[in-house]
């Protein structure tokens, strides 16, 4: 005698759907399905409860996201520079041998009588000055110039002085020595201090030299460290990157000589006095103003292991606290500013979705020169240590509207500033600038729209008993959420050759996992909500017979006012699951 009575069916696969939204993509949909079984006409069962879902199931640990102190995911990773700054070209001048005009002084005849020697006083020694013709192009890195260091530290130039001194001439001595120098060039005094220019002009006092007979040639030495550039002098030609050091200026000399002679001894005559003065080989070591360093920074600062529920093809949100530790040595004496560009980037050398940052090191912010200099670049202030340097910039956190797979980090148009007269560049000389950068990105989030793809497969397996009774299932539960955020449940069906199964109705009717009350996962924050979705297909179909694979999304989307964080103890919890088949099933055994 043959039986045919109503059972219920147990439709584990689908019950998944809930259960696998705790990224559990492995759950065996063979277990964990309670096997009683109901009669009656409208079958329904339970088959169960999932344990609490962790995110910390859904979101992995991982070297570059890790869980802080308050339990919040946070995403960490860096990198570290080192970038060499192409040396300045030396610079040799020439033109700085000023060529000064001989002096006679007129000695008239002596008394052949008178055998006492007389001395003649006051008479003017004036040359004529020598020009300098100084016309040197500096290098194209220089903008502006301050100042030039000449052959490390001194520039020494000699000054010689020749006699010849005629018979009867017993001494020529010359006195109040007045070197008149531009104020281009920077001249120390006998005691080495530096001379304050006067009307244009360094007025240089020398000692009184006297020549004899024995002695024709004496020498003034003249220290010159550089060479000044007075604001808005004219020594300076042309544009920035293109100019050159212009002096044409005149060098000159002026004395007051006494001649002591016998008189019987000397006939009427000269005295000649002969200038020469000499400056050997010329080089520009040192350059202090404005340069623009050929020097740049280009890294990529890869983020490994990031999970899809952050970087999912329609997620998009903005990290309330970001911060970005970017570190530099600046072995320049000079203090660099420079634009620093943050892209997202990807691994096949593409630029990714989201803004590039432009922060500003300028200013106050600049790098400061010969010292490590630390910068806190954050979209909001922050607390910091000294020596640290906090630079906000709200439009940070749009780099990370989607989580990218890396950061372009990039630093070019370096402009070295200095601000002191012993600031400078070195030429010949190569620098490196050393660093390191760091990304520090809590998971709080405003304006959170985050997705979560996964998959439940293997059902033509799990359903091949029941699949052909019905053609309509009905699954309800009741979902705890203890993560600030709404969930909502959306998926798409599959056949074992990976076709869409859409003659399959989906019936989302509660699909909607109300939002905790607030970001902590205790359970007075906890909500409950109620989930059914119908699955339909249509009268004599076979769809659900085929059905072998469900992707499942979950969408999540801030619907609570301010900031939420992702701790990784928040939880969905989904209980008393029941699978319906409201038409019933009837099997003949």
């Amino acid at each position: 005698m043959k039986k045919s009575i109503p059972i219920i069916l147990m439709l584990g696969g689908t019950l998944l759907l809930f259960s696998s939204t705790s990224c559990d993509d492995s759950y065996d949909l063979s277990k964990d399905i309670n096997s009683d079984i109901t009669i009656g006409g409208n079958f329904s069962v339970p088959v169960g409860k999932t344990d609490k879902i962790m995110l910390n199931r859904i979101i992995k640990e991982s070297e570059d996201l890790t869980v802080n102190n308050n339990g919040i995911y946070e995403l960490n990773a860096d990198g570290q520079f080192n970038t060499s700054v192409a040396q300045i070209n030396p610079v040799i001048v020439t033109g700085l041998n000023p060529i000064i005009g001989d002096v006679n002084i007129a000695i008239p005849d002596g008394n052949q009588l008178i055998n006492t020697d007389i001395t003649i006083d006051n008479i003017e020694i004036k040359p004529d000055p020598g020009h300098y013709t100084v016309n040197t192009k500096l290098p194209k890195e220089v903008q502006k110039i301050n100042s030039i260091d000449f052959n490390n530290k001194n520039l020494t130039t000699n000054l010689s002085l020749t006699v010849n001194v005629p018979t009867g001439v017993k001494q020529i001595k010359l006195t109040n020595i007045q070197i008149k120098i531009p104020d281009i060039l920077e001249v120390l005094d006998n005691s080495g201090a530096v001379i304050k220019p006067s009307n244009g002009y360094n007025i240089y006092k020398a000692n009184d030299i006297t020549f004899s007979p024995s002695i024709t040639t004496n020498q003034i030495i003249i220290k010159i460290p550089r060479a000044i550039i007075p604001e808005g002098s004219n020594y300076i030609k042309g544009t920035p990157g293109n100019l050159s050091i212009v002096l044409d200026k005149e060098f000159s000399i002026s004395a007051l000589a006494s001649i002591t002679v016998n008189p019987s001894q000397i006939t009427a005559t000269n005295a000649s006095l002969k200038f020469n003065y000499s400056v050997p080989t010329t080089n520009i070591t040192k350059v202090n103003g404005d340069m623009k360093p050929d020097a740049s920074i280009s890294e990529t600062l890869l983020l490994n292991d990031i999970p899809d529920f952050v970087k999912g093809e329609n997620s998009s949100f903005e990290l309330s606290n970001l911060g970005f530790n970017f570190s530099i040595n600046n072995t320049i004496d000079l203090d660099l500013a420079t634009s620093l560009t943050i892209t997202p980037w990807s691994n096949s050398n593409n630029r990714a979705d989201g803004e590039a940052v432009v922060i500003n090191l300028t200013g106050n912010n600049s790098i400061k020169g010969n010292s490590k200099n630390n910068f806190l670049i954050s979209n909001k202030a922050k607390n910091v240590t000294t020596g640290i340097t906090n630079i906000i910039e709200p439009k940070l956190s749009t780099l990370l509207k989607k989580i990218p797979e890396a950061f372009k980090i990039e630093a070019n148009n370096f402009t070295a500033t200095s601000n002191t007269e012993s600031q400078g560049i070195e030429l010949g000389r190569n620098y490196d600038l050393v660093g390191n950068y760091d990304i520090d990105a809590p998971f709080e989030f405003s304006n959170i729209e985050l997705e979560y793809k996964d998959s439940i497969e293997d059902l033509l397996n799990d359903l091949k008993d029941v699949a052909n009774k019905t053609n309509r299932i009905i699954v309800t539960a009741e979902a705890i959420n203890a993560i600030p955020t709404d969930l909502k449940f959306d998926v798409k069906l599959y056949d074992i050759n990976g076709n869409e199964l859409k003659e399959i109705n989906v019936g989302l009717d509660k699909c909607v996992l109300a939002s905790a009350k607030n970001s902590d996962a205790v359970e007075s924050s906890e909500t409950t909500s109620q989930i059914q979705i119908t699955l339909t297909e249509p009268q004599n179909s076979s769809q659900l017979e085929a059905l072998d694979k469900i992707i499942y999304y979950v969408t999540a989307k801030n619907s609570i006012t301010g900031e939420i964080a992702l701790k990784s103890k928040q939880y969905i919890l989904i209980k008393n699951i029941l699978v319906k088949i409201p038409d019933g099933v009837t099997v003949t055994f």
